[in-house]
């Protein structure tokens, strides 16, 4: 029974052409049965047949256990042979729930960046997965993902198959670390670091399958085929510059954070730790090379490098970051706020000073929340405002100085009404930059990181970031960061001409806008396929507004002047078949966020959670280079816990005081203690239930509802 080895091709998929061929890494045992303990064996011993050694994965009580063993040791005789798969890399071990647990391996994946644009190695985008069962249970759970009515764990099943497969959204590598930009790797060379499975990954914000590794990594196992993935969006478009002196490869790569993940609805603002939801950290790179036969032109000295020359600029997007959600069966459920405000103002300064560890300062949080009156993002957009200022504030009262950091409004629906972008480029000039600038930034956006060759020093590092967000962080999101880098990407190429040509203008001024521009438009597919790939992930269709990042910050003035009454009546018309584009995914969005998002949030905790019996994957955060000192230290939280008998003897009429004193003489004020982080109050119930009669509902007046009032007035 071949259940294991992933799911039947469709016609048309049967019809497709090959892919290119890969060669597989590791080969495969598991049980005839197709249940069963699993062998793991590198490919080129298996082939050779020498030798038997291989890596078991099988249950172990309540979870599952890895380690080293014989191939034989799957249990098969002669007569009863295994099932065999080579496969391309391992993904590592999930739990679907009720005891179900899967091996996964990479069957079939396509290549995004060849080998050298980036590094030594490829960058691989996930097509087939195999899901082995490692025992009878799980097997069941895997042929019932396929019938009319599946259970919980085969829902679960079935869309972890959808999300690796049919999203298209994760990648990974035979060499490079996927969750690390092109300055953090240059960061890690220079440093060094511990060896093992997880030290190949440097930000553990991106490493999706870490708790699924972390089995393998307690083993003390650590093979090649062992591959940490992404999740996010890898582009690329490669073309010539300078008269065919230059080719260049621009990349796009989008990393959503594992941390505070999960759907539209079910996952929004920050949580306690100052993770954002649907945060993602958006590379724009630019790798440049000569030609062969190309040689500098004389008179240039030092003469530049042969490359390749590699440059990179990091944005990022996250939900507000604020204590917030949305819920309801409402088509657009207006945001709610949650919280105190010194609670909020505590969350944003821990979510800023993770992002200035991360990416330095200053920050710019780009908001571009709709702020009229009438709008239900008006209020959460104030928020932001009041939060930032009062932030602010802190920092001239004494206290510990917050990250410097910015918050710019822009109402994007307002500012960009029938379409036009070139509201978003002066705004960029306007305030953008000139706020970057009082905060300490050099001239510009933050400048972009800058390598001549490999193995030399950079020669620019990038020191503060752009941090945008909307409702969603998805449409309107990615039309303004496509904005930003299109402007970014201008000076990168300018830059590059310089470096590796000697061309500083003259004569070449009108073929060189011309390079530029062709490669501006490469860019702007690329940001195309960014907001469906992360549209799709988060909210379950594809992207809205994707027709806006056409054109760049010339066209919006040169229109009027240019285009002919045919060009403005196919306008008209494209602008029209996009708006019914916009308004079929809007409806789309509805329906999932309300009948399929409960499965898909926990198809992602799965994903994500420590497989049972197993301790947690845990690790720090990386230290910017750009920024001084370490890692905070872990968190100490201090507990009060009380507990109160409602129906026993409890206070007087009168005695509410004498409660709240009850409970916080555990802090008395002017004393040793500092007040609680965390408050336990339990209300026991009283001796009806114990006779097994119901407790007495806590109507208005009754002591449950005075223990509750009592209780949110002590704390």
């Amino acid at each position: 029974m071949q259940r294991w080895i992933g799911r039947q091709q469709s016609g048309s998929e049967a019809n497709a052409p090959p892919p290119p061929t890969v060669n597989p890494t590791v080969v495969v045992y598991a049980p005839a049965g197709g249940a069963g303990p699993i062998a793991l064996v590198d490919v080129a011993r298996a082939r050779a047949g020498g030798s038997d050694e291989a890596v078991i994965v099988e249950r172990a009580g309540a979870g599952v256990r890895v380690r080293q063993g014989l191939r034989a040791e799957v249990g098969l005789a002669d007569r009863d042979r295994p099932q065999r798969l080579e496969a391309q890399c391992v993904l590592g071990v999930v739990c679907a729930g009720e005891g179900a647990f899967f091996a996964l391996c990479v069957t079939e994946s396509d290549e995004v960046i060849r080998r050298n644009v980036l590094g030594a190695g490829t960058v691989r985008n996930i097509r087939r997965v195999a899901f082995t069962p490692l025992d009878t249970q799980s097997a069941f759970v895997l042929d019932n993902s396929r019938s009319a009515e599946p259970s919980l764990p085969s829902k679960i099943v079935a869309q972890l198959r959808s999300d690796l497969e049919d999203e298209r959204g994760f990648f990974f590598s035979d060499s490079l670390d996927m969750t690390a930009t092109l300055q953090r790797q240059a960061d890690a060379a220079r440093a060094g670091g511990e060896a093992g499975l997880h030290a190949r990954v440097s930000d553990p914000r991106f490493y999706w399958n870490a708790q699924m590794l972390h089995p393998f990594a307690v083993a003390g196992v650590d093979e090649p085929w062992l591959s940490p993935a992404m999740r996010g969006h890898v582009g690329c478009c490669e073309g010539r510059m300078c008269d065919n002196r230059l080719a260049y490869a621009a990349i796009l790569i989008s990393r959503r954070s594992c941390e505070h993940a999960g759907t539209r609805y079910h996952t929004r603002g920050c949580n306690d730790d100052g993770h954002a939801a649907n945060f993602v950290e958006t590379e724009s790179a630019l790798v440049v090379v000569r030609m062969p036969g190309q040689q500098p032109p004389p008179q240039q000295q030092p003469p530049p490098p042969s490359g390749p020359w590699r440059a990179s600029w990091v944005q990022v997007r996250g939900s507000v970051p604020l204590f917030w959600s949305q819920s309801g069966m409402q088509y657009k459920p207006k945001p709610v706020m949650h919280r105190t405000a010194a609670q909020n103002v505590a969350v944003l300064q821990r979510h800023l000073s993770r992002a200035s560890r991360a990416y330095g300062e200053p920050i710019c949080l780009l908001s571009l929340l709709s702020t009229q009156p009438s709008s239900d993002e008006a209020e959460l957009a104030q928020k932001l405002k009041e939060t930032c200022e009062a932030m602010g504030a802190e920092r001239a009262s004494g206290a510990p100085p917050p990250p410097r950091a910015c918050c710019l409004p822009f109402d994007f629906h307002a500012e960009t009404r029938g379409g036009k972008l070139n509201a978003v480029y002066t705004f960029a000039q306007r305030e953008l930059v000139p706020s970057l600038q009082r905060l300490g930034c050099s001239p510009g956006l933050p400048p972009f990181f800058v390598v001549p060759r490999p193995g030399e020093a950079p020669a620019a590092m990038q020191a503060g970031v752009v941090r945008t967000n909307c409702l969603d962080c998805l449409d309107r999101t990615n039309v303004v960061q496509h904005c930003l880098a299109r402007l970014v990407l201008a000076q990168m190429l300018q830059r590059a001409r310089i470096d590796m040509a000697g061309m500083h203008g003259g004569s070449e001024a009108g073929a060189w806008e011309a390079e530029c521009a062709r490669a501006a438009d490469g860019v702007q597919k690329l940001w195309t396929d960014n907001g469906h790939a992360l549209s799709l992930q988060y909210a379950g269709t594809a992207s809205l507004k994707s027709s806006m990042l056409k054109g760049g910050p010339e066209a919006d003035a040169a229109e009027p002047e240019q285009r002919s009454r045919l060009t403005a009546a196919a306008g008209l018309a494209s602008s029209l078949a996009s708006r019914v584009t916009d308004g079929a995914n809007s409806l789309q969005r509805y329906y999932v966020s309300n009948f399929k998002d409960d499965v898909r949030q926990q198809t992602v905790d799965a994903l994500l959670a420590p497989l049972p019996g197993m301790g947690a994957y845990v690790r720090a955060l990386p230290t910017g280079a750009s920024t001084s000192g370490g890692q905070p230290p872990p968190p100490v939280l201090r507990l009060l816990v009380a507990s109160w008998n409602v129906n026993g003897k409890g206070p007087k009429e009168d005695g509410t005081q004498a409660v709240i004193d009850w409970l916080r003489c555990a802090y008395p004020a002017g004393g040793q203690s500092e007040p609680p982080d965390v408050v336990v109050f339990g209300m026991q119930v009283g001796p009806r239930a114990a006779r097994g009669r119901p407790p007495r509902a806590a109507t208005r007046g009754s002591p449950g509802a005075r223990a509750g009032h009592i209780a949110m007035r002590a704390c």
